[in-house]
């Protein structure tokens, strides 16, 4: 597999895929009848969270050496293609988050059993057909085609499931083999650290200059908070280019409600000192509110953000084996003899 990019928010990646198949099958009685000789399975692939595929390479089922008698021969049947593929992004941890992207094929005509009948005998009209266990063989991802290494790290394994589709979708009731492959991604938290989260501490933190000033100096304290809370609107703004539309908050978001809330308690904390008329009281107030907010955005900084972080790292194994396929007894495959 290689994977060339990733859009977050288009909710796609664009890779190309091999895909080999190799099985077992009873040569020709005959070895001079090879040319006529014709295998009795062979795979039927569709993708079917693809967008746009390009086939590259599609080479049927065939022997790669001439058989030895009427024993059992090794078949091999090749996919390469090249296409953008839809993906599901989980943004709720961003920009920490972790994306499992994933390929799903539908082998067709190797259904289950259906009410005990072994598919491997005629089901009503249907010709015979039947189960396939797989097994896993070399499994690659190739890196350096991948563009956008600066923003993601790309674990280098790959996971493959065999399950079964969803009965529903079949007027029969029958479920088709499916194979789901998985790859999965972290996003670097460099870029938004430096270009959205740092700029946003430090505006924040400069709204606390209001505090320096004189209770009753309400017009240059406003002054100073509004520009913050307008310039932290216009960082909203940019975030959301980032994201594709969701209904929850991620973990930019809270960070940005955050910092909104703060900048909106100094913006009270400014017209309440200003309220009270007595000078030595409102200087009080404005002393320890401001330490309780200061206090405030440090905490935030020292605890909450690092605990966001370590829930992330514990939770990347969890995004490597987890799965969001038609079928929740989807397992993975197990090495192959072959």
């Amino acid at each position: 597999m290689e994977l060339t990019s990733v859009n977050t928010v288009s909710q796609q990646f664009d890779c190309k895929v091999w895909i080999q198949f190799k099985w077992h099958e009873r040569g020709p009685q005959d070895p001079s009848a090879i040319a006529d000789w014709k295998p009795a399975w062979s795979p039927n692939v569709d993708f079917q969270n693809m967008i746009d595929v390009k086939t590259l390479d599609a080479k049927p089922a065939h022997l790669r050496t001439q058989p030895q008698g009427c024993g059992p021969v090794a078949v091999y049947s090749r996919i390469v293609l090249q296409g953008t593929f839809a993906e599901r992004f989980e943004c709720r941890q961003f920009p920490m988050d972790c994306q499992r992207l994933h390929i799903r094929a539908v082998l067709w005509y190797n259904p289950e059993a259906v009410e005990d009948v072994p598919m491997s005998q005629p089901f009503g009209d249907s010709p015979a057909m039947r189960t396939i266990k797989f097994e896993s063989g070399s499994c690659q991802v190739y890196m350096d085609s991948f563009v956008q290494q600066d923003s993601w790290i790309m674990y280098d394994r790959i996971i493959v499931k065999q399950g079964l589709t969803d009965a529903r979708r079949n007027d029969d009731g029958l479920r088709f083999t499916t194979l789901n492959i998985y790859v999965c991604l972290r996003r670097k938290l460099g870029f938004y650290g430096w270009n959205i989260m740092l700029p946003i501490f430090l505006l924040v933190t400069i709204s606390f200059a209001s505090f320096f000033f004189e209770a009753s100096a309400l017009s240059d304290r406003l002054n100073l908070t509004l520009v913050v809370l307008l310039t932290l609107v216009a960082f909203k703004f940019v975030v959301s280019q980032y994201l594709p539309a969701a209904s929850y908050l991620t973990y930019m978001d809270m960070y940005l409600v955050a910092s909104f809330s703060l900048v909106f308690l100094v913006a009270l904390q400014n017209l309440v000192a200003y309220i009270i008329e007595d000078p030595g009281r409102a200087s009080a107030f404005n002393r320890w509110s401001g330490c309780a907010l200061a206090a405030a955005w440090g905490v935030l900084h020292v605890l909450v953000l690092p605990l966001a972080a370590w829930r992330v790292q514990r939770q990347l194994d969890r995004t490597q084996l987890a799965d969001d396929s038609d079928g929740a007894d989807d397992k993975e495959l197990e090495p192959s003899p072959l």
